[in-house]
């Protein structure tokens, strides 16, 4: 009897690694339609396809199986959202580049493993414009039909401000604190301060919490790096916002920003089996708000990706990597 059970258990650990394996591989293609008012007609059925949080994982030989996917959902476009790389890695992220640009016009702005790696301006920028993706950090592009435009706007992660040099041991052990402090805090502090992204401040009218001093903070706070960048790409056109950090909807919101689509969460790492709420965050802490989905404040719209890779060792639970597309559509008759 006893070793009935062993053998159970073992048959039921393989199946469980089997599984968890099998669903940190496989690639969900998650489907949304946007439809506005301030939309033109010319851009109906416009397919956005993005791109996040690549972290250099492999999905078959040179990418494959991820390209495959991608060509089979016909994008107008196609957004990569930061952290293609992870650290120093980048081989597979440049593979998946390489492809892409042959599908679709690319469009890119960074994540914080960029800035973290001290290599952006040098090596990982130069090589996107050698591929001809478009660069959009603090920047925007127009994009044309029949004489109506739509912006492509792209934030750069406030990281490449903070962090404008290779990061020493010293700096990456006071980086790790400030980010196992929030993460520990985080979910108390959320709820004591009343705002979903602690280190956020008083804008608008709207009480974010008094800020935290969580962040080891070099050259500047998040939150003042991205209020000062947005402000440049405020934009009378309807906009798409590329921006990595999803936490930072009030600060979308006050700049007016009608479309953002973010990463950054990883669907919270572990997806609970009933409400399918993530678990942990970076930059959110426990039981983070903002992890998968659309979320709405004001005028603007946010679509949060769970993206594709992992940055940590430890794997995706009831998580499976995640393509987006967002297929427009417009309000207006006549």
């Amino acid at each position: 009897m006893k070793k009935v059970k062993y053998i159970a258990s073992a048959l039921g650990a393989a199946l469980a690694f089997g599984w968890l394996i099998w669903d940190n591989m496989r690639i969900e293609v998650k489907s949304y339609e946007v439809s506005e008012e301030k939309l033109a007609r010319e851009f109906a059925g416009f397919k956005i396809l993005q791109v996040s949080d690549l972290h250099n994982e492999a999905f078959g030989k040179k990418q494959k199986r991820l390209i495959s996917k991608i060509r089979n959902e016909a994008p107008d476009i196609i957004v990569i959202t930061g952290d293609m790389i992870d650290g120093p890695k980048m081989s597979n992220a440049f593979d998946f580049i390489r492809e892409a640009v042959k599908i679709a016009k690319c469009y890119y702005v960074s994540g914080n493993h960029e800035a973290w790696t001290g290599l952006y301006n040098d090596k990982i920028k130069p090589l996107l414009l050698r591929y001809g993706v478009k660069v959009l950090d603090n920047g925007s592009a127009v994009i044309y039909r029949n004489g109506k435009a739509i912006n492509i706007a792209g934030l750069a992660d406030p990281d490449l401000d903070r962090w404008n040099k290779r990061r020493t041991a010293s700096d990456r052990l006071m980086n790790l604190y400030s980010r196992v402090k929030p993460v520990l805090y985080g979910y108390a502090a959320k709820v004591l301060d009343g705002g979903a992204y602690v280190g956020a401040k008083k804008r608008s009218g709207v009480n974010e919490g008094k800020r935290k001093k969580y962040d080891f903070e070099p050259n500047g706070s998040v939150v003042d790096i991205a209020d000062k960048n947005l402000s440049l790409l405020e934009n009378e056109n309807y906009t798409v916002l590329l921006s990595h950090r999803p936490e930072l909807l009030n600060l979308y919101s006050d700049h007016k920003m009608d479309l953002v689509l973010t990463g950054h969460a990883h669907g919270g790492q572990i997806r609970l089996p009933v409400s399918k709420r993530g678990v942990i965050a970076v930059d959110q802490g426990l039981l983070p708000q903002y992890t998968e989905g659309v979320y709405r404040k004001g005028v603007t719209k946010m679509i949060v990706s769970r993206g594709l890779g992992n940055s940590v060792y430890f794997p995706r639970i009831n998580n499976c990597p995640q393509l987006i597309t967002v297929t427009l559509t417009s309000k207006q008759t006549g």
